[in-house]
């Protein structure tokens, strides 16, 4: 009797270690998106920056964007990923620019991270938190009178413009 209470025992200090190690590499890496502003006039474009703190002995793998988040907010430009490495981590960061042509409130799900441990291959997902934007249109005074659009102004060639040719 008293050796199975010392087995339970041994067994239970073991599962406690156990899940304590889990939460301490789980609260180690982390993964973020951030946008520069939660809402935005049609057309204009904002900054999502995407970053990824991990530590040594695990591989990164970056969700696939394509040019689109959703189908309201379009990915104008990508930049490429930039890596720093301090005090036995890697923190991986990645600009990227976006712009929405709809008005109305948008949501950027989550996006996913692989986080592969190189010694047993072990693949964990990570995901960011879901962003929302605001996309408004620009006040229009209808109580004004509409202005007619202007046709081009017509301007005489230059020498400098025919001597070329």
């Amino acid at each position: 009797m008293k050796r199975m209470k010392l087995i339970l025992k041994i067994f239970t200090a073991c599962l406690v270690t156990l899940l304590f190690v889990n939460a301490v590499h789980a609260q180690m890496t982390q993964v973020s998106a951030k946008l520069d502003t939660n809402a935005i006039m049609i057309g204009d474009q904002i900054g999502l920056k995407l970053e990824a703190k991990v530590p040594k002995g695990f591989q990164l793998l970056w969700p696939e964007l394509h040019d689109s988040l959703s189908p309201h907010i379009l990915m104008v430009k990508s930049g490429k990923i930039d890596s720093i490495q301090k005090n036995g981590f890697t923190k991986f960061t990645r600009h990227i620019t976006i712009t929405s042509f709809d008005s109305g409130y948008f949501t950027v799900h989550p996006l996913n991270f692989k986080l592969i441990h190189k010694g047993t291959n072990k693949v964990d997902t990570l995901s960011t938190q879901m962003l929302y934007l605001h996309v408004y249109t620009p006040m229009v005074d209808t109580a004004k009178a509409f202005k007619g659009i202007k046709s081009p102004i017509q301007e005489p060639y230059t020498f400098g413009e025919i001597l070329p040719w």
